[in-house]
């Protein structure tokens, strides 16, 4: 099997940067310390909201006896919305591994104050984690079949009920009712029927209501659009979010993370060219630029880094063809100067690895 060095890089280069974007899954990392003592924190979102949040703390310390856990959230008044702490109880069979499940029962960013408890000593530490509903929970055909029995049973009880209740209760033990008394009770079963059938039916617009609610909350990545544009010295890659709530001011503008406000990976459909680039706003807050890195035609994949001043963090995406035909020429731009951290690599026959078998 023979493989070049550079494309052997290349994959580990973009196997880092997904776990480190976030990009594909749910979940949150955590490895730090809380005081002194190290730890590792995994959370696995529910991906629905509300939601129940798996949280499993890993100590590489021993004296530990206690971890607890408490989702934080502030509201636009600022007013907490924090349930007590709950305890993370250790893993049977497992040294310095502590488990707690949470519920997050709302949209928007939580942190997750964390107490290791060892000894007399209390360490503190803090996880940001958004959560976001990323899914629509199914329920299953059985559970489905069960609840449709049951509706028809209560439905058809309950109307049974009123009309026995009606016809037979006031009636002296051992009597039959009269005729008139029979048919004011098929009035009154009728009555029920539409009574009862009317608050199905609310119940049901009152639901439908609640999931186009759900569906609109469902996270999506922020629309965009991507041009490669000349100004007769070099190629720029811009991107404009075009997302109508964005445009509209409905989302909450962006914050640097670790100094930028945009980190993007370009990434070719071959795997043979990565780059991690740094675009800058323009005078157009919905447009972002940067100088291409210096790649050769073909297609690629954009995955966009962004914070959000509320202190969610998500990525956008994209699908763009660099050649000259999709090149738009505009000799107004100005020549953006790279950022200092751009980087870039680009396959070569150079060197090569042979693996013999």
């Amino acid at each position: 099997m023979i493989c070049t060095l550079n494309k052997f890089i290349l994959c580990a280069i973009i196997l880092s940067c997904f776990l480190n974007a976030d990009i594909g899954h749910n979940n949150v990392v955590y490895e730090g310390k809380a005081g002194d003592i190290p730890l590792r924190v995994f959370v696995q979102l529910p991906g629905v909201v509300p939601g129940l949040a798996d949280i499993s703390v890993r100590v590489f310390a021993d004296g530990v006896n206690k971890v607890t856990v408490q989702p934080q959230k502030q509201d636009k008044d600022r007013k907490s919305k924090s349930p007590p702490a709950d305890v993370a109880e250790p893993v049977q069979g497992e040294n310095n591994l502590f488990s707690a499940q949470l519920w997050l029962m709302d949209f928007g960013s939580y942190n997750l104050d964390m107490k290791i408890y060892q000894g007399q000593r209390v360490e503190r530490v803090s996880i940001p984690v958004n959560s976001i509903a990323t899914k629509v929970a199914v329920m299953n055909q059985a559970t489905s079949s069960i609840l449709w029995v049951l509706l028809g049973v209560l439905f058809f009880g309950g109307i049974n009920i009123i009309r026995v209740g009606y016809k037979d209760s006031t009636e002296p033990p051992g009597t039959e009712p009269g005729q008139t008394k029979r048919k004011r009770s098929y009035i009154v079963t009728a009555i029920t029927l539409l009574f009862f059938s009317a608050i199905i039916y609310g119940g049901k617009n009152w639901w439908d209501k609640i999931d186009l609610a759900y569906q609109q909350n469902i996270f999506q990545s922020l629309e965009n659009k991507v041009n490669i544009l000349n100004n007769g010295q070099a190629d720029h890659i811009s991107i404009e979010i075009v997302d109508e709530l964005w445009v509209q001011g409905r989302i909450a503008d962006l914050i640097p993370d670790h100094g930028k406000i945009m980190h993007m990976y370009i990434i070719s459909d071959t795997y043979e060219q990565l780059a991690h680039i740094h675009p800058t706003r323009t005078d157009d807050r919905n447009v972002f630029i940067a100088k291409m890195p210096p790649f050769e035609n073909g297609t690629y994949h954009l995955y966009m880094d962004l914070t959000h001043e509320t202190g969610f963090s998500h990525t956008m995406t994209n699908t763009f063809t660099y050649n000259t035909e999709n090149t738009i020429y505009d000799p107004t731009i100005l020549t953006v100067e790279r950022d200092p951290d751009d980087s870039w690599m680009l396959n070569t026959n150079e060197d090569r690895i042979t693996w013999k078998g």
